[in-house]
């Protein structure tokens, strides 16, 4: 290899991980879901929605998973929780009561969610788990 061409891959290879953190970023976003600790920490619970960006005056579902704050990837099967939706700014909450029903191994189905104004609303998830009980708020803006 000429110096050239060294000097043409080194500039390459500094370039890579720009690229693979460029590339991963494409239309993955709308697979992730969303996570937060609960109010005192025990509890990590994330989310995913569908349909996937959360419509407006529109039916949809959350998958809910409760997991241990120290270790993400350890569920808390024996845990249950409701959920419930709120504009803040507007002080109500949602016309519908949605239905929780437990998947297993610390996931949930959430059905009946419908966000029939724009704006800020709050997610509020109640985690239940060996007679404690504490909540992670998720803001979800809708257009």
């Amino acid at each position: 290899m000429t110096g050239g061409s060294r000097a043409l891959v080194a500039r390459g290879a500094r370039l890579v991980p720009y690229l693979c953190a460029a590339i991963a970023n494409i239309g993955i976003a709308a697979d992730l879901p969303v996570g937060r600790s609960t109010s005192w920490g025990s509890f990590y619970v994330t989310y995913l929605s569908s349909p996937d960006p959360i419509p407006l005056n529109a039916l949809f579902a959350l998958t809910v998973t409760v997991s241990d704050a120290g270790n993400h990837s350890h569920r808390v099967g024996d845990s249950a929780i409701a959920v419930e939706a709120r504009m803040p700014t507007h002080n109500h909450g949602m016309n519908l009561r949605p239905r929780v029903t437990a998947i297993g191994d610390g996931q949930f189905q959430v059905e009946g969610m419908l966000f029939h104004m724009p704006g800020l609303w709050q997610i509020f998830v109640d985690v239940s788990h060996k007679g404690v009980t504490e909540r992670a708020v998720f803001d979800v803006t809708v257009e």
